[in-house]
């Protein structure tokens, strides 16, 4: 019998046609999409194509084996899911790229996630590209800020990192640059962040980022006189009540 007739006959049997397809998933995977092809099952032909580009014999074809399930979704009207191919697409792509232009970086970008290729162009100095990249690809602020206070300590440049904590109000707060100091061993620049998290929360009246100023104070540096001037700050604004 003919193979395509064997696919049309089969059609009227399903134990024997998931039999096939089960083993055309194991060791066909042309076969597997012509019968996706049949069906008109787009979203099966698309997660095919997903799965064959995660393959490492088939990197060299990752590129059309992604826009190939791009397509697919669209044909399957499943937008969000052609959004995701997309920009899995787009991000491959910056990671070829830059690996190519960089000799430093050659075979560790491509298959990143996007957190994790914008920690490695922090973490090669590429400040600029790291930042253009988180806006790029819509880093949340959060994230992004975390990403640089950490890298920044551990490459001890606390110079930056200083410069970083002023650049704009900070959206993960103040405490998570004490946090990064004393991990890695900077009493002094930690002491520094303390008197000025103390500052930013009196100036916004908030007695409980205070407090907690002041416990980091209490337990890491006992012998300052910063807790005292907490005392202070926190005694003037319960008097405005």
């Amino acid at each position: 019998m003919p193979l395509g007739d064997f696919k049309m006959t089969i059609r009227n049997f399903p134990v024997a046609q998931s039999l096939y397809i089960k083993y055309c998933k194991e060791h066909n995977t042309q076969a597997l999409n012509e019968i996706y092809i049949q069906e008109d099952d787009f979203c099966a032909q698309a997660q095919t194509f997903i799965l064959e580009s995660l393959d490492e014999k088939k990197r060299h074809m990752k590129d059309s084996l992604l826009t190939a399930a791009s397509e697919a979704y669209k044909k399957g009207r499943k937008e969000l899911y052609v959004s995701m191919c997309d920009e899995t697409l787009k991000l491959l792509r910056f990671q070829r790229d830059f690996e190519e232009k960089q000799p430093n970086a050659k075979n560790k970008f491509i298959g990143k996630s996007v957190h994790d290729t914008c920690k490695l162009l922090l973490e090669m100095n590429e400040a600029k590209l790291a930042e253009k990249f988180r806006n790029d690809y819509k880093i949340p602020d959060k994230r992004y800020w975390w990403l640089k206070i950490n890298h920044l300590a551990q490459s001890k440049d606390w110079i930056e990192l200083e410069k970083f904590s002023k650049l704009k109000k900070s959206p993960i707060g103040y405490t998570p640059f004490i946090d990064v100091c004393l991990q890695n061993d900077n009493r002094q620049e930690a002491l520094k962040c303390l008197e000025e998290a103390a500052d930013i929360a009196f100036q916004q009246r908030d007695i409980q980022g205070l407090l907690y100023v002041q416990s980091k104070c209490s337990s890491q540096f006992p012998q300052t006189q910063l807790s005292e001037k907490i005392n202070a700050m926190i005694m003037q604004l319960e008097s405005r009540k």
